[in-house]
């Protein structure tokens, strides 16, 4: 008997405020470049940890000042996704480019739930704890 991921309980998390999404971003994209990620996710990485306006794009994507897990990585994919179309970036130099993590983030149309890479929402929860411990 197998069991859908999608009817499994649901654990109630503690809610993701903008300061909590933004450092997990960050995690998120330094997990990604330590994989081996190309020259465009290297430099938005720089640009989000240290640039004001860069950190207000990713934050203006979320839909209120509390979210969950899953409104926090749709507002970072919501992110990417526009500085992909701001920058028309390919990855320059080995590793994976922001086009591809785009695409990796984005949900698989057969059940809505589950990202192209899964592993994509697994890392996005990990780096999520990570910036709560270092909170």
């Amino acid at each position: 008997m197998s069991i859908n991921p999608a009817a499994a309980p649901v654990a109630i998390l503690p809610s993701v405020e903008p300061g909590l999404v933004h450092r997990a971003a960050v995690s998120f994209l330094d997990q990604f470049i330590s994989r081996g990620a190309a020259q465009d996710v290297r430099q938005l990485r720089d640009q989000l940890a240290s640039d004001g306006r860069t950190k207000k794009a990713l934050l203006d994507q979320l839909p209120s000042q509390e979210v969950d897990d899953r409104e926090a990585f749709d507002a970072f994919r919501r992110f990417l996704a526009a500085e992909l179309e701001r920058s028309g970036s390919h990855g320059i130099g080995g590793g994976p480019d922001l086009a591809e993590m785009v695409s990796w983030t984005e949900y698989d149309w057969g059940d809505g739930d589950t990202t192209s890479d899964p592993a994509q929402w697994h890392d996005w929860l990990g780096s999520v704890e990570t910036a709560r411990r270092a909170a």
